[in-house]
């Protein structure tokens, strides 16, 4: 039985970065993902109903960041994807306490990793300390029956089973404590046996459940337009019986699509456009009233998105009438920026990522990378997904859009997809803190 200890009440908080991802790696060159961006972002402490509660961060770099042979295999495949989701969860397990919310925020193959710590969260719940001697057991027995699932809206795992497993050592109300899922351009994980035949290393891949719990009280995912690299393309979230609402009422999931390709997720010196989704998610987050931010909490005088010039939100307000960063993408090549052993550096990893992702999607089952927003067509309550309003100021004639035709005729916040004829697709609204965050966030090069 798990211990019925009254405890202050905590946020657990954990961030999964991306592919090659890792911030804590001590390189010298190295630019921060969203992930961890958003991470550092976060008050030490929140506010629930008056009480000081403390924000406690979890980061788990992305897959792929070990020597070269754990680079190709994480790069290629995602490698490592039941290692990370083990290791997560053991965190949670160890550190949960009845009443604790738990948030979950990924990018990339981060992103699917931490989806489906969350759905493993929220189908089985929090074994306790004496539950996690049988973890290997139960985590086998939810994998088998994950992987034997597909479509967007499988069987429900064999609830008693897994509980029979666990013995009943399993903490009261955590499969309901999950408040947030965020992510940015989630990219699934590769069944290596076309490529490398029957899977002897002992890695288990995929979850084929695309849906969002309707125990997740927020969904919010960001996806990049402009990527067309096959190994890249998103896994969003779809629900067949249409996105659930929460218990205000409001959608529980948004899935907004932002101008620029994979790296809307961060990592890359050039940051203008990560900073637009990077801007919604704090924005998104913050307006749910469960989270914490420095940059926007006026009880907390540390800083760390905006730049020096406004460091406080009421330094910042009127950031609704800045032109979005589209306005002026692509930026001109300048031919003196790649001078130095930084330049150097950054040029030469460009280089062998553009070959291996060459190689990769050569590898992969052929498939189009062009990205199709509101690929369902019929019904967006499926995937409740939007264009974000970054679009209006993008120059379309010298940066074309492939998934965007162009706004439909005599309105303004409608855009024509080019997928199939009489796809159309909404703008999102910015929220009030996304419209404070526009044109202010600090870059990162």
């Amino acid at each position: 039985m798990a211990s019925s200890t009254t405890t202050t009440p905590k946020r657990l908080i954990v961030l999964c970065d991306g592919t090659w991802q890792n911030s804590v790696s001590g390189e010298a060159y190295s630019y921060p993902t969203n992930v961890t961006r958003f991470s550092r972002a976060l008050s030490q402490f929140g506010d629930r109903d008056g009480q000081k509660v403390p924000q406690i961060i979890y980061y788990q770099p992305g897959v792929g960041t070990g020597a070269l042979a754990d680079k190709l295999a994480g790069g290629i495949y995602g490698a490592g994807l039941s290692a990370c989701v083990r290791a997560a969860y053991g965190f949670l397990a160890h550190n949960y306490n009845p009443g604790d919310q738990i948030y979950f925020f990924g990018y990339s193959r981060g992103a699917y990793t931490a989806r489906a710590i969350a759905g493993l969260v929220t189908s089985l719940g929090l074994l306790t300390k004496k539950g996690m001697d049988r973890f290997g057991a139960v985590y086998q027995e939810y994998y088998q029956h994950q992987s034997q699932s597909q479509g967007s809206h499988p069987q429900q795992p064999n609830i008693a089973r897994l509980e029979e497993l666990s013995g009943g050592e399993l903490h009261p109300g955590a499969k309901d404590s999950v408040e947030i899922v965020g992510v940015w351009d989630t990219v699934g994980f590769h069944d290596p046996k076309p490529i490398l035949g029957n899977n002897d290393t002992g890695e288990q891949f995929e979850f084929y459940n695309t849906a969002l719990s309707s125990r997740v009280n927020y969904g919010f995912h960001a996806l990049s337009l402009d990527e067309t690299r096959e190994a890249f393309l998103p896994t969003l979230w779809d629900s067949e019986i249409g996105v659930t609402t929460n218990t205000n009422g409001s959608n529980s999931v948004k899935q907004v699509w932002f101008s620029g390709t994979h790296a809307i997720g961060g990592g890359d010196k050039d940051s203008i456009l990560a900073d637009i989704a990077l801007g919604w998610m704090v924005s998104e987050c913050n307006s749910t009233k469960t989270l914490s931010f420095v940059d926007v909490d006026e009880s907390d005088r540390m800083s760390y998105l905006l730049a020096e010039s406004t460091t406080s939100a009421s330094a910042a307000a009127g950031g609704a009438d800045t032109p979005w960063a589209t306005a002026t993408y692509p930026p001109a090549i300048d031919t003196a920026a790649g001078g130095g052993a930084s330049g150097l550096l950054s040029s030469l990893k460009k280089k062998a990522t553009d070959a291996f992702w060459t190689v990769t999607n050569w590898v992969l089952p052929p498939k189009s990378g062009v990205r199709t927003p509101n690929a369902a067509g019929l019904d967006p309550a499926r995937t409740n997904e939007r264009l974000h309003q970054s679009i209006r100021d993008r120059r379309f004639d010298r940066w074309p859009c492939r998934p965007v035709k162009g706004r439909v005729p005599g309105q303004t916040s409608r855009w024509q997809l080019a997928h199939k004829p009489g796809a159309v697709l909404d703008e999102s609204v910015p929220g009030d803190v996304e419209s404070m965050l526009k044109g202010r966030i600090r870059p990162v090069g």
